[in-house]
């Protein structure tokens, strides 16, 4: 958020160290994924401007990347998320949606590239979905009242992401 008058621009963590070996960073706002360089991002913000992003670890298979339905990405909306790999390199992600207050949501999936999708479904139904730019699933979801059953099975083999060494977060103190 900036609150000056003037421009505003953030790079990336002060401990290059710190930084997961690579990421997924959403851009809430603009629904889109932001570029990153190693452990680099450059953002610019306009004066009274604000940003919300989503940094999730890149993982070899499809992910969830975020939702439109609250500004948590995913917390209020999606329940019981989980990959199951299964027989022939068909492997599905599963779990439960539902609407924000009962208004509709859309689900954006990181999808790599060694992946197609075969279908989709919401209560066991055959739903459509989008590609909106290279490696990013969107699937609307309609308001619902209760948690439902999503499912999108996918052809294709995880591939290898290289790891950084673990290094520990500092823990905060109270009053911090």
């Amino acid at each position: 958020l900036n609150l000056d008058e003037i421009s505003s621009r953030i790079n990336g963590y002060e401990d290059p160290s710190l930084a997961p070996s690579e990421y997924i960073v959403w851009d809430f706002w603009n629904e889109r994924i932001v570029p990153t360089v190693e452990e680099r991002m450059n953002l610019s913000l306009a004066p009274k401007e604000g940003s919300l992003f989503c940094l999730r670890e890149m993982e070899t298979r499809p992910q969830l990347l975020s939702t439109t339905g609250h500004f948590s990405q995913g917390a209020r909306e999606i329940s019981e998320i989980e990959w199951r790999e299964m027989e022939n390199g068909v492997g599905e992600l599963v779990g439960k949606v539902k609407g924000n207050g009962g208004d509709p949501t859309t689900l954006y999936f990181h999808v790599p590239d060694s992946f197609r999708l075969k279908d989709a479904r919401l209560m066991g139904t055959i739903v459509s979905t989008e590609m909106p730019e290279a490696s990013v699933l969107k699937l609307e979801i309609p308001a619902l009242e209760q948690p439902e059953p999503f499912q999108l099975r996918f052809s294709g083999v995880a591939e290898k992401v290289s790891q950084r060494q673990f290094v520990d977060g500092f823990p905060l103190t109270s009053g911090e």
